[in-house]
């Protein structure tokens, strides 16, 4: 519970300096700072107003459950044309746990993509 805690701690001490460095308020929840992010590079008006090869591929990179690349942003912003064809789907590794091989083991192994 230890490691646990002080996981929560480090992790809290890096978000906060990430406040600081935008000069955010020091109050602001993490899903209020991410969806700013989320909303400054991939605009939901640009979405809106994407047709054609444009709209295909910005649907498949942004509203389908897979990653989008700096391509795919480049071609929101009209700084790139749009690749004809179909886009492989890149989805998101599940978070798996192996069996720890004590209690201790337990708190000190983090969790792994796979």
């Amino acid at each position: 519970v230890e490691s646990l805690a002080l996981r929560c701690s480090e992790a809290r001490e890096a978000f906060d300096g990430a406040l600081r460095y935008f000069a955010a308020p020091a109050d602001m929840a993490s899903d209020t700072f991410f969806l700013l992010w989320d909303e400054f590079f991939v605009p939901g008006d640009l979405l809106a107003g994407a047709a054609g090869e444009k709209e295909r591929q910005c649907r498949a990179a942004f509203c389908d459950e897979s990653f989008f690349g700096m391509d795919d942003l480049l071609v929101l912003w009209d700084l790139a044309d749009p690749e004809p064809g179909e886009r492989p789907l890149l989805r998101m590794p599940s978070l798996t746990r192996t069996p720890p091989a004590t209690p201790e083991a337990a708190l000190a192994k983090p969790m792994r993509l796979s």
